[in-house]
């Protein structure tokens, strides 16, 4: 499969510091195609986590391959799709987060110092495996558990899960090298569609 030859889509979302995560109220639910059409990118973080099944991540021009269970962490600007392999397709959960609504104003300096807040700047695993890190694996889900049920502060326990996620993944940031990779830098709020 050559994913260079599919089109990067900017893939927008509103989001406010009332709702600064989407989806909302229910756990969505993704089964990647065994063909993609198109790639796409954004400028907020998308979560995610595979219960099951394996296949293809593309992303910033890496092909990585998955079996489930594993979390991804999609930073703004990274080109990407998933990909199922085999027979049955891979189950997957997403949530996308607008980090400067979630953390707005004084919240903000609890994660602006994290090497995640400035992705673009160092090379990292968009993908890992549960057996290598059962703790970020068990953020994502814990973060869409809370989105999925509004339960009475939801807002600050995912302020909470999302700032260890965050730290535990800076873990893995090393200084960029000179690559090849493509990343769209994200657009500056002014900017923006």
């Amino acid at each position: 499969m050559q994913f260079d030859s599919f089109p990067a889509v900017f893939d927008s979302e509103t989001f406010s510091k009332e709702h600064p995560l989407s989806p909302e109220g229910y756990l969505f639910t993704y089964y990647p195609e065994l063909e993609p059409e198109a790639m796409h990118y954004h400028d907020f973080i998308e979560l995610g986590y595979c219960e099951w099944g394996s296949g293809l991540f593309y992303v910033d021009g890496e092909v990585i391959p998955f079996s489930g269970p594993c979390s991804s962490i999609i930073y703004p600007g990274q080109i990407h799709i998933a990909q199922s392999i085999g027979e049955e397709k891979s189950l997957w959960h997403f949530i996308y987060i607008d980090i400067r609504n979630l953390f707005s104003d004084a919240n903000l300096m609890m994660v602006s110092g994290l090497k995640a807040m400035n992705a673009h700047l160092y090379d990292f695993p968009p993908l890992i495996p549960k057996e290598q890190n059962a703790t970020l694996y068990q953020l994502c889900v814990s973060i869409m558990k809370e989105a999925a049920e509004l339960q009475q502060d939801y807002l600050t326990a995912v302020r909470g899960l999302v700032a260890a996620l965050l730290a535990g993944h800076s873990r893995y940031m090393q200084p960029a090298k000179p690559s090849a990779r493509i990343r769209i830098k994200p657009l500056p709020v002014s900017a923006r569609p």
